[in-house]
């Protein structure tokens, strides 16, 4: 599905399957359902499909709403961490993220960025059963480490 919101504040939701959201201007919320809006995976190793795609996020303004907000790493609880170099492919990023769940047991969204500048394309990798590799992603168009941050996920 291809899915665009308004001219204002809109709450979108993708639902099943890959889709392609677009908030538009305002401050939008993006909604999922990490168990089934954001792809899947068997296990360690499997490259994760059908993921949802975000065009249009930006930081401090719109939201991903995915049912556990995010903690900074630094801060008691952290549950968030990100990278702090682009990978060069999807596998690369994806194998990163599984690496920092397999070390940092409590973490529950890595953010892996590939490429740089206005070709950059972040993924939030998230793992909702706190088990040592990633179980869904959402992939934001655009995104790089300096425009997303933590306060940006929200219960």
């Amino acid at each position: 599905d291809s899915i665009v919101g308004g001219g204002g504040a809109d709450s979108i939701v993708g639902g099943g399957g890959a889709d392609t959201l677009t908030g538009g201007d305002g401050n939008d919320v993006f909604v999922f359902d990490t168990s089934t809006d954001t792809g899947s995976t068997t296990g360690p190793g499997v490259t994760i499909t059908d993921f949802d795609t975000v065009m249009d996020f930006v930081s401090g303004s719109d939201k991903l709403k995915l049912g556990v907000a995010a903690v900074a790493r630094g801060s008691e609880g952290f549950n968030y961490i990100e990278a702090n170099s682009a990978s060069t492919t999807f596998a690369e990023a994806q194998n990163r993220a599984d690496g920092v769940f397999d070390i940092f047991g409590e973490a529950r969204y890595v953010f892996q960025y590939v490429g740089s500048g206005d070709s950059a394309v972040g993924y939030l990798f998230i793992n909702d059963h706190g088990d040592s590799h990633s179980d869904a992603v959402i992939k934001l168009v655009g995104i790089d480490p300096s425009k997303i941050a933590a306060g940006d996920i929200i219960l």
